[in-house]
């Protein structure tokens, strides 16, 4: 059914990107089919090192027959035979999920660069910027941080210790990744989720990829983040209503990073190969600093 499928493991802030490279790669003259299991970015390179036969659902991407601009996500079974990654995906470095350098059986190569953004429901147009010590106080104190209102850790979101967008927001607030208040989420999307159904949409607030973001406008508001030593509040895009993320190739939207592609070391066979040269880097991800 998928000719040449490349499974890629790990990230699930990836998926928007991953979705955008795989109608490239179903187009190619050589067909390619790209299945995505997303669920934390320390979960992508650790399907490599450990040789994971990946399970459950797996997305894969078709163009949209009644509007060729948009991209259907859709979902297949991995069960059906042992399937094992054959990228890991992380929005984070290997060494900034493990203390343990990168084995020799590995390799690891930077993709596209990602904001990661703060988040609050769109009926909160109240809160409109935050900054890195008020972040740290919601998402490092939760309750006893009182940055109203913004203090009921039920309402405050999270993702997990091994999620890159976690470990990214952690390094620009200086919070430990597995020290963060509020609700566990498994996913960016389930966090969305868990957001939208807070009681008092002004008590919300999480985070999530820009990109996952710019699909979601019309629910959620991001709010402008304010870096420590900067005197001024930034969005990853020129205004709240851009998308095309200036402020992070200009060096003002601080929390930020390149995505992270981990195939095992040998010489990747050509449906990877291909998969690795799909990003195409700009000279923003080359000079951005490596988490």
């Amino acid at each position: 059914m998928f000719p040449n499928p490349i499974y890629l493991a790990g990230s699930s802030a990836f998926a928007p990107t991953a979705s955008k490279i795989a109608v490239k790669l179903a187009a190619q003259t050589t067909k390619y089919t790209l299945i995505y299991k997303g669920t934390a970015s320390c979960d992508g390179p650790a399907a490599i090192r450990d040789n994971v036969t990946i399970t459950g659902n797996g997305d894969y991407f078709v163009v949209d027959p009644a509007d060729p601009t948009k991209v259907l996500t859709k979902q297949c079974s991995l069960d059906a035979a042992v399937t094992k990654a054959t990228l890991g995906v992380a929005d984070v470095s290997y060494t900034a999920c493990t203390s343990d350098s990168l084995p020799a059986t590995m390799s690891e190569f930077t993709g596209p660069v990602q904001s990661m953004v703060f988040i609050v429901p769109e009926a909160n147009a109240t809160v409109t910027a935050i900054s890195a010590e008020q972040a740290a106080a919601i998402f490092g104190c939760g309750m006893t941080g009182a940055v109203a209102p913004f203090i009921d850790e039920t309402a405050i979101q999270q993702r997990n210790a091994q999620s890159g967008t976690q470990i990214m927001i952690s390094k620009y607030i200086g919070v430990p990744a597995a020290s963060f208040k509020g609700t566990p989420n498994a996913s960016g999307g389930n966090l969305v989720t868990s957001l939208l159904a807070v009681s008092d949409a002004q008590k919300a607030i999480g985070f999530f990829a820009s990109d996952g973001y710019d699909t979601r406008r019309t629910t959620l508001n991001a709010l402008a983040f304010r870096a420590v030593g900067p005197t001024t509040a930034y969005y990853p895009d020129s205004t709240p209503a851009a998308t095309a993320k200036r402020n992070g190739p200009e060096r003002r939207y601080a929390s930020r990073g390149p995505s992270h592609l981990v195939p095992h070391a040998s010489t990747p066979p050509g449906g990877a190969k291909t998969a690795l040269d799909g990003p195409q880097r700009s000279a923003d991800t080359l000079a951005a600093n490596a988490l």
